[in-house]
């Protein structure tokens, strides 16, 4: 079976989806499959050979526009694939309809060709933006969502396409690295960090979706206890380019947690590894609530660490308070506050947490991922 796969992003753009791209790339690859990655032109990827990646990279499209348009469907037409694959959203689109009519466009004048499209971040968007999405939704044959909370979301939208949504979680981009040099101690030291402080961390972007002020007004207090703490921040901060960052700075001036919180900018996967390896606690604090589709949890659950986040009405099912994760109300410092003070007096949480946390994370291998992805190919394909 050949796919093509049409994605804006791909290693080393900066994307929550560039990674994810990769893997799932990769882990079909390894199925069996042909795949043909079709994504943006960069100066990076022009000098990058697709043979070294066991699948093809086509850095073919400059700019997501209309213009764009006929050269992607002439694309699709020189490959030949059994299925279309879509990865959305993916910044570099740039926010253009024109990935979003694509499927219509394709049933319109290249019928014979289905399309699946991998739908991510629905629920968290914006009004606009969901209605925006519709086409893309309707043109797709499948709908692949990572949790159950973004089916709900496309069904209450559009319930017609119920039948079409297939759930498939994530992978994580971030492997456990196998680092002959990493040695805990070593790097804990080059963090500032000795042996009876308690190094948390947090991951990610440092985006509206994530609750970074109740994270650092609950470290605070808990520092302010005497607890010794302090807080890696695997994250890129630009106060002098994005607002957000700024305010985020200006908090951390306010609360005089400075000395308290390490940066680590933007890094690549082994030294990301590395850094999770040598924290002792993840937080992870969503808007929105934990859910399988965020990358940074499944991330810091296959690295075996305690993870505490955050809980709306309800949460994704194999998640046990407790047993494999610590949930905290949406926005609640004092609660986030009780959560870590539970979780840094007690080796044995700690310990039960790691381990349920391992366990947790093997039903989200890639390998899993890629035959359910496969599954829904194969079903397009012979309907």
């Amino acid at each position: 079976m050949r796919v093509a796969i049409i994605s804006g992003s791909f290693p080393p753009i900066e994307c929550g989806n560039s990674e994810g791209t990769q893997h799932l790339c990769l882990t079909l690859a390894r199925l069996g499959l042909e795949v043909e990655l079709v994504t943006t032109n960069t100066p990076e990827l022009a000098v990058l050979p697709s043979r070294s990646l066991d699948f093809g990279l086509r850095p073919e499209i400059r700019r997501w526009n209309f213009r764009s348009a006929p050269k992607l469907v002439e694309i699709v037409r020189r490959l030949a694939p059994d299925v279309v694959h879509i990865e959305y959203p993916t910044v570099p689109y740039g926010w253009h309809p024109m990935i979003n009519l694509f499927p219509l466009i394709l049933r319109l004048l290249k019928p014979q060709y289905p399309v699946v499209t991998r739908l991510h971040e629905f629920s968290c968007a914006h009004p606009l933006r969901k209605l925006s999405v519709l086409p893309l939704v309707l043109g797709s044959h499948r709908i692949i969502v990572p949790a159950e909370i973004e089916r709900r979301g496309v069904e209450q939208l559009l319930p017609l396409v119920k039948s079409k949504i297939i759930v498939v979680p994530v992978g994580t981009n971030i492997a456990v690295t196998d680092d002959p040099e990493f040695e805990r101690a070593r790097w804990r030291d080059r963090l500032g960090v000795d042996e009876k402080q308690t190094l948390l961390c947090y991951f990610g972007f440092l985006s509206k979706t994530k609750d970074i002020e109740t994270l650092l007004r609950a470290v605070r207090l808990v520092a302010k206890s005497g607890a010794r703490v302090k807080l890696l921040m695997i994250a890129e901060l630009d106060k002098d380019r994005n607002l957000r960052h700024r305010v985020i700075s200006n908090l951390i001036e306010e609360l005089a947690l400075s000395e308290t919180i390490v940066w680590t900018g933007y890094t690549d996967a082994t030294h990301l590894s590395n850094f999770l390896k040598s924290a002792d606690v993840i937080v992870l604090p969503f808007k929105d609530g934990v859910s399988f589709r965020r990358s940074t949890f499944m991330a810091g659950i296959a690295h075996g660490l305690p993870v505490i986040t955050t809980f709306r009405e309800e949460h994704p099912d194999g998640l046990l308070h407790r047993e494999n994760v610590m949930l905290v109300p949406v926005g609640d410092a004092q609660a986030l506050v009780d959560a870590l003070h539970d979780v840094l007096s007690s080796s044995q949480l700690r310990r039960r947490l790691s381990v349920g946390a391992k366990k947790l994370a093997e039903r989200f291998s890639w390998e899993n991922v890629g035959r359910a992805v496969l599954a829904v190919y194969l079903e397009v394909t012979t309907q």
